[in-house]
């Protein structure tokens, strides 16, 4: 339950109630009293909510690990006998019926999550609804967050940027800087930090070209404008620190502003501004050669668009763009390729139309990130788009508005990693997007208190949580103001320790003669500290190294009082993040 935001509100029918915030779909769900479908229903809608939709299996799996079964939701076929919609108004996309079901067996007409999945019911019996709505709080499991890495590329905009995931590496390349113009540069970023690479062979520099991984290890570039050569229809492999042009026979007419992302078949390019102007032609690169695909139904003539690949679903999915590179014919619409064909999403209530926003896919959460953008001035907002949906986040913290930046999600860390964009100039800032990268503390356990009833208490220190480079420090406080010892058990574990003997936690101390003290934490390393100020500071260095992310350690005090006595603290868990 870590990576669900609690938020406690006084309903309208004068209960508290907890709204839990799912992190992969940022919405809140709350549970009423037990009534009929219809009481729950109207309950919901007075809290600004629906009974709940449920989308997918992940959705329902964290549904009910948070709210068990027995549950009204929000699916219905009381105005049309056998078609099944949402009271959200969403369409049923996903459904998850118990064996038989439903069988509208007398006159039942409501959805209702079981022990044996979805059954429908006559709708009055008293159970509890889950209730749904949008959140307008800031999640503090999927946030933004700036990274600061010793070494950076220059600023710049309309470069390319892809995660590259043999090698699990965030290839850079190119761009257009508004200080020193077009760039030719390469950058890798892994888990030591951004390093330029200086191959041998490289493209010219360009702007506004595709750029995306080739599924065999490499990544693939085309295209793009060059000061001095105009509009390229060139084609390049990146792999080993090198790049190699490829002899690719007839392929897409010169273009720029175009996109490019894998399919199930390979890498997939759509549109662009070709010297006659916009373009709406659909190529594919088979690992050869390039092929025109014959589309009867395709997205329109765009440019500055963008192009993601739902790896989970086996679908290429483009966003927005505009219909022209002079006009402000901004689009918003949402087209995904299945490998054959193109089919326009329904998408209402999302983004606005838009440019040059960044928009990658993160096959954990099943979903597309979409940042920034600009329709005549820069954007800064934040939107998810789970297949069927879009959801604005309220991030804690978000990068400047921005728009012509690069964006990629890398698969090693869960984390969508974004780069430079322009906001009046060209920028050089590094941004990761993620629950992935939040450094945190949480509390877990009990104490037990010392001989005069104190029980310490263990927390991470506010702002010097766990982040890399940084020192990261916990505080023991409660403690008697007289000499006193703790020791800081550091551990890898809560549930065993390794020993030897090896043995399950948490272990009962009673046997050590401290009765209703338990060990919390794994015993790798312990650390001693002296004070008599009632509080005492254990801090520790925490590397620059980015493969640490996301590594959770526990930490528990054991307290030692001169001139006898023992306590023992609550335990803490440390993430360490950005």
């Amino acid at each position: 339950m870590r990576h669900i935001l609690a938020i406690t509100l006084l309903g309208t029918t004068g209960l508290a109630q907890t709204w839990a915030l799912n992190p992969s779909n940022g919405r809140e769900y709350a549970i009423t009293t037990p009534l009929s479908w219809s009481q729950a229903e109207a309950q919901a809608v007075s809290n600004g909510a629906h009974l709940a939709t449920i989308r997918s299996a992940t959705e329902e799996v964290w549904i009910v690990q948070t709210f068990g079964s027995s549950l009204w939701i929000g699916y219905t076929d009381a105005a049309i006998e056998g078609q099944w919609t949402w009271t959200s108004g969403e369409s049923a996309t996903y459904s998850n019926w118990c064996q038989g079901e439903p069988n509208n067996a007398s006159n039942e007409d409501y959805g209702q999550i079981t022990p044996c999945n979805w059954n429908d019911a006559d709708g009055l019996a008293a159970l509890p609804g889950l209730m749904e709505r949008p959140s307008s709080s800031p999640q503090p499991g999927v946030s933004w967050i700036e990274q600061f890495p010793l070494n950076s590329p220059p600023a710049r905009d309309t470069h390319g940027m892809t995660y590259e995931p043999v090698s699990q590496k965030t290839v850079l390349f190119g761009g257009y800087s508004t200080s020193s113009g077009q760039l030719a540069d390469t950058w890798e970023l892994d888990s030591t930090g951004w390093i330029q690479r200086f191959p041998q062979t490289s493209p010219s520099a360009r702007e506004t070209f595709a750029m995306c991984p080739d599924g065999s290890g490499g990544v693939l570039l085309f295209g793009g404008y060059s000061f001095n050569y105009g509009l390229r229809a060139d084609t390049w492999r990146y792999s080993n620190g090198n790049w190699t042009q490829l002899s690719v026979g007839q392929g897409p007419p010169p273009r720029r502003y175009t996109s490019m992302a894998l399919s199930t078949a390979g890498p997939l390019l759509f549109g662009g501004h070709g010297n006659g102007g916009p373009l709406s032609d659909t190529w594919l690169w088979n690992g050869t050669q390039w092929i025109q695909q014959s589309v009867s139904n395709s997205p329109s003539a765009r440019v500055q668009h963008r192009l993601s690949f739902d790896s989970t679903h086996s679908l290429t999915v483009l966003f927005g763009g505009r219909s022209s590179q002079s006009s402000s014919s901004y689009l918003a619409d949402v087209w995904t390729w299945n490998g054959t064909a193109w089919s326009q999403a329904q998408a209402a209530n999302g983004p606005a139309p838009r440019s040059e926003a960044s928009f990658s896919y993160s096959v954990v959460s099943d979903e597309h990130v979409l940042f920034g953008g600009q329709n005549g001035a820069s954007l800064g907002d934040t939107w998810t788009w789970n297949g069927t949906t879009w959801t604005q986040q309220q991030p804690a913290t978000s990068p400047a508005p921005r728009h012509a930046m690069g964006m990629a999600y890398d698969t090693a860390r869960d984390t969508h990693v974004m780069f430079g964009g322009r906001s009046g100039s060209s920028l050089s800032d590094t941004w990761w997007y993620g629950s992935a990268g939040q450094a945190s503390y949480s509390q877990f356990g009990i104490g037990c208190p010392d001989p005069n009833g104190a029980t310490p208490h263990l927390a991470g220190v506010v702002g010097a949580e766990p982040r890399i480079g940084t020192t990261t420090t916990v505080r023991a406080s409660n403690l008697p103001i007289a000499v006193t010892v703790p020791i800081f058990v550091f551990g890898t574990s809560n549930a065993v320790d390794p020993g030897p003997p090896t043995y399950a936690l948490p272990l009962d101390l009673g046997i050590l003669g401290w009765p209703g003290c338990q060990q919390l934490v794994s015993d790798d390393a312990s650390f001693l500290s002296i004070t008599n100020t009632g509080q005492a500071d254990y801090s520790i260095n925490v590397p620059l190294d980015f493969s640490l992310v996301g590594y959770e350690f526990h930490v528990q005090a054991f307290v030692l009082f001169t001139p006898s006595g023992v306590a023992v603290s609550n335990g803490v868990t440390g993430v360490v993040g950005f």
